[in-house]
């Protein structure tokens, strides 16, 4: 069983420090989980709880507005910026405020198995890296058993386990881009998971869990948590996603908030730089690396199981 549910503890807490690089000087950094799921198959329209295949462009997703908002409050400190080093998390996490929807675009990397099973998994998402007890999440998962790589997508409303799409709905594939959008409000939840090289489009309605705080939004490269611990990480190689956009609810309507850059992020948010790594007595051990690259974006590049 694979599952995300209770990593904002670990991630928030202070599990020691790790410098966040970025390959540009122009970017800058400083401003910165049980319900029910349904879906549907149909063809040409893409309603929410339905999987359709149809054209889409790069980096597009079409989602449908969702109403009413959970809260309407609004953080008035400055925003800041810190890097973290965190056990399974990799990318950026935007806390302090209060989010209903993260959109994310990224290629899936292709997972180099050895003789060792492992697991890596690249999403978005609402929740697990603030103080809920819920997250609400979708992504690709890559798996390597016994050498041979498999690739899925998923959604996850924990404290319900991960939710597998099957793969002859909606099949994805390294070198794929995947364009994720995630969007929350009172009552529903919906997930959109748009193929934009193959055309196909999976969209997946969900009850809000009961007690979700919206109160964090991130796009993740991580190592997925069984029932052992944290498995061994896959090596992926790198993954770049180009972008990570959050809606921001305030007093008068939603704003977007660029969680790279921090264009457009709230006062009173942070944003939370991870690398995935532990620290020793006398070192640290990067197992993957989070760098800002020029555009808005962020690459994760593996360095370690």
């Amino acid at each position: 069983m694979i599952s995300r549910f209770g990593l904002g503890t670990m991630l928030v807490a202070a599990l020691g420090l790790a410098a966040v690089s970025c390959s540009s000087s122009s970017t800058s950094i400083l401003a910165p989980a049980s319900s029910s799921t349904v879906r549907s198959s149909t063809t040409g329209s893409s309603p929410v709880g339905s999987s359709t295949t149809s054209s889409s462009a790069v980096g597009s997703s079409t989602t449908a507005t969702v109403a009413p908002q959970r809260h309407s409050s609004m953080p008035t400190r400055p925003a800041k910026t810190v890097s973290q080093l965190s056990s399974n998390w990799a990318g950026p996490v935007l806390i302090g405020g209060i989010y209903d929807q993260v959109q994310t675009t990224f290629v899936i990397p292709r997972a180099l198995c050895s003789a060792k099973d492992s697991d890596a998994s690249f999403w978005a998402g609402i929740d697990g890296g603030g103080t809920s007890s819920t997250v609400e999440q979708a992504g690709v998962r890559e798996s390597c058993v016994s050498g041979t790589a498999s690739y899925v997508a998923w959604t996850e409303e924990a404290p319900a386990p991960e939710d597998d799409i099957d793969p002859a709905q909606f099949p994805v594939s390294p070198g794929d881009m995947i364009a994720l959008t995630v969007i929350v409000n009172e009552t529903t939840d919906a997930y959109t998971l748009d193929d934009v090289t193959s055309g196909s489009i999976d969209t997946v309605s969900a009850t809000a869990p009961a007690g979700a705080a919206d109160n964090s939004a991130e796009c993740v490269a991580e190592a997925p948590t069984g029932a052992q611990g944290v498995l061994t990480l896959t090596d992926f190689g790198a993954v770049t996603f180009s972008n990570c956009d959050v809606k921001v609810v305030g007093p008068v309507a939603a704003a977007d908030c660029h969680l790279v850059t921090g264009d457009g992020c709230p006062p009173g948010s942070q944003i939370v730089f991870s690398n995935i790594g532990r620290r020793k007595i006398i070192s640290t051990k990067v197992k993957a690396e989070t760098m800002v690259t020029a555009g808005g974006g962020f690459t994760v590049t593996w360095h370690h199981t």
